[in-house]
């Protein structure tokens, strides 16, 4: 998966907040390989065949993982 834009609250989910205007690749080390995904306006959010994953700003729970902090790399739902 590739993500561009802005980097804020980790939202490209390469475990960086840089900002980016050229696709960066997602971090996926446990998280395999994204066969569906779905972004929000500061969240993205991806399936693969060992689950949900989620990045980005974590406000109003929008990770699923039970928190509220961000995350830069994906992080199980």
């Amino acid at each position: 998966a590739y993500c561009w834009g802005a980097g804020s609250n980790g939202r490209l989910g390469n475990g960086g907040t840089a900002n980016s205007s050229v696709p960066v690749a997602v971090t996926q080390s446990a998280s395999g390989t994204f066969t569906q995904v779905s972004a929000g306006g500061s969240h993205t959010c991806g399936i693969t065949s060992t689950g949900a994953y989620c990045w980005g700003t974590g406000a109003n729970g929008r990770l699923g993982n039970g928190g509220l902090v961000a995350s830069s790399v994906p992080v199980a739902v």
